[in-house]
């Protein structure tokens, strides 16, 4: 019973493992460190879950599968402890292990998409544009205004 706790508890840390660093690469790349230190600053625990305050910076085709996966967490989390409740521990486990083995496949899918020699860093400039759209970069100008008139 506790393997399994620890497993499904596990599960969303491995998510976040996997997919935070390539998001925080992407806006690394697109939106320069004053802006994002300002957009950081007072972020709450939501925003900083669901980049918020970053979504002019994140192409859609990065953003959405990000807010499904974490959707698709949160709910294979609940429907776990609800099997654990009902004493369905068996098929707790069992979905718990296809969801580790899933992220697993997902980040040995993202480490081979952005590979480069030096491992620590993986190289994003291969597959998003350092661009941001014009109608974004005005966006993600009102909202660090926005929160600077806030303060």
């Amino acid at each position: 019973m506790a393997r399994t706790i620890f497993i499904i508890l596990l599960i969303p840390f491995v998510h976040l493992i996997i997919f935070r660093p390539i998001m925080d690469k992407i806006i690394e790349l697109r939106v320069n460190k004053g802006r994002i230190k300002s957009l950081q600053k007072k972020q709450s625990v939501f925003q900083w879950l669901f980049y918020t305050r970053f979504r002019f910076a994140l192409p859609k085709v990065w953003l959405y599968p990000y807010y499904f996966s974490v959707f698709l967490h949160f709910a294979l989390f609940v429907f776990c402890i609800v099997l654990l409740i009902l004493g369905e521990q068996m098929l707790c486990e069992y979905v718990a292990k296809k969801i580790l083995l899933v992220n697993a496949v997902a980040c040995l899918l993202l480490h081979i998409l952005f590979w480069q020699a030096d491992f620590p860093h993986i190289k994003i400039e291969r597959w998003v544009s350092k661009e941001i759209p014009k109608e974004k970069q005005k966006q993600g100008k009102q909202l660090a205004k926005e929160i600077q008139d806030k303060e």
